[in-house]
């Protein structure tokens, strides 16, 4: 059982530091003879589709979507994979999962406030999903009230109501959800899979408004939009390379840059011109995107692998980033200055996600490990 969990879904410590030359070995020789890519991108080596209908049906699910319904007293999985605060009503929701043989069970929980999420038993509703671990959650109550979009690792993106129950569904591609983000004007959600594909959807009717096949030559490992721009979006691949995308376009891609390693995340900083990313030999790098090609700065983050980087709060300049390891790392997003970076260390063997309330209380959760575990955030 731990093999499964090792390989799928959490890259455990040992195998991580050990395989990532060869991760690095091997994305630079598929970048070689895969496929080679210009500025701008050529239309055949990209599928658009603008049709709506083709994507809306789901993968088929070992159990009928009816049955999926909430369970009271349905408990967290083993490994808590994903996590996200209301800002608005103080709510929290849990995506947690547990391995079974070959099945992998996803489950979701709602608290009715960050201290609630600490203790299990102050659950207020939970659901277990057949669709499998919850990669993705995006829970911005000032902008869908009482709604919820959540990723799977079957590709299956969800909208919830407030009781977690599903309101609709979609499933671009057949890959695992490796990002979800929302623009500016909160119009479009841009969705990363690790099949290679990205694609947008409308949420005014919760469609999938295009789709990109083969986006990147191997898994898409993380998406965002330009701060600001509600049309443009930036997307990195395990292959190394950075995108550019202007949905107002004809030819929406760019290639912006190759990396010298595999790409794992990235964020757009509250400074429209800025972005970081990570990668899985821990680094951190930050970009200007009005100088294509050219890394301004790069620090190591001490985590052996860079999972996910987060914002800190809405107007917050820190960034946050989790990897493999019991710790987070604190920067600023501008500066990426290692003096000016922190670590705060804590009992998770792993770290996977984590949310900063009010107080500037940071919430950590991770696999292994059953607990929500809260640490205040220095000023």
């Amino acid at each position: 059982m731990a093999s499964i969990v090792d390989k799928d879904l959490y890259f455990s410590k040992g195998a991580q530091k050990s395989d990532s030359k060869t991760s690095a070995t091997t994305s630079a020789a598929s970048k070689a003879s895969e496929m080679s890519i210009g500025t701008n991108v050529n239309k055949s080596e990209y599928e658009i589709s603008n049709s709506s209908e083709r994507f809306q049906e789901p993968m088929s699910l070992d159990r009928p979507i009816e049955d999926l319904k909430f369970k009271k007293g349905v408990k967290r999985g083993a490994h808590l994979d994903s996590i996200a605060w209301m800002s608005t009503n103080k709510h929290v929701l849990l995506g947690s999962s547990n391995v079974a043989g070959h099945m992998a069970f996803g489950y979701l929980q709602l608290y009715g406030s960050p201290q609630d999420a600490v203790n299990e038993k102050n659950c207020s509703i939970s659901a277990d999903y057949a669709q499998g671990p919850i990669t993705q959650i995006i829970a911005n109550d000032k902008v869908f009230l009482e709604k919820f979009i959540v990723g799977f690792r079957s590709g299956l993106v969800s909208l919830f109501d407030s009781n977690l129950s599903f309101i609709k569904k979609l499933q671009p591609d057949m890959g695992r959800v490796t990002d979800l983000k929302l623009n500016s004007d909160h119009s479009k959600v841009v969705y990363s899979n690790s099949n290679g594909s990205i694609a947008l959807i409308d949420m005014k009717d919760f469609v999938t408004e295009k789709y990109f096949h083969q986006a990147h030559c191997s898994s898409v490992m993380g998406v965002d939009f330009l701060a600001g721009k509600s049309d443009q979006f930036l997307s990195i691949g395990q292959e190394c390379s950075i995108y550019q995308w202007d949905l107002r376009q004809s030819k929406p891609a760019s290639r912006f840059t190759e990396l010298e390693t595999s790409g794992t995340s990235i964020k757009c900083c509250i400074r429209e011109e800025f972005f970081v990313t990570g990668d899985i030999e821990g680094s951190v790098k930050l970009f200007d995107i009005r100088k294509p090609g050219e890394e301004l700065v790069k620090f190591s983050s001490n985590l052996s692998r860079i999972h996910r980087i987060k914002s800190l709060g809405q107007d917050d300049s820190r960034l946050g980033a989790v990897g493999n390891e019991d710790s987070i790392a604190i920067f600023k997003d501008h500066s990426l200055k290692l003096s000016e970076t922190y670590i705060i260390e804590t009992d998770i063997p792993v770290v996977r996600d984590f949310f900063v309330n009010d107080e500037k209380t940071i919430f950590v959760v991770g696999c292994e490990c059953k607990k929500v575990v809260p640490h205040k955030v220095p000023l």
